[in-house]
């Protein structure tokens, strides 16, 4: 659980710093994660949508995590 932990802060720390700017990094990695079909995958996808969700960085994740979503 402490590399879990350490993981969480060292996303939030770079989500604070870099702003809006961490999304093209993250986002594709997000979607492969929350889709995954292993539970223990999808699982760290969520950790990870919460460790970067802070501040500014929270809407635009929202919106992009809802276009996931939203079939075309």
């Amino acid at each position: 659980m402490f590399a879990g932990k350490c993981s969480a802060a060292s996303l939030d720390v770079l989500a604070n710093v870099f702003h809006d700017d961490i999304l093209p990094v993250v986002l594709p990695i997000l979607k492969e994660l929350l889709f995954h079909t292993e539970w223990e995958l999808k699982e760290s996808g969520i950790l990870v949508l919460g460790a970067v969700a802070e501040g500014r960085v929270l809407c635009v994740v929202s919106f992009s995590v809802m276009r996931m979503f939203t079939v075309s």
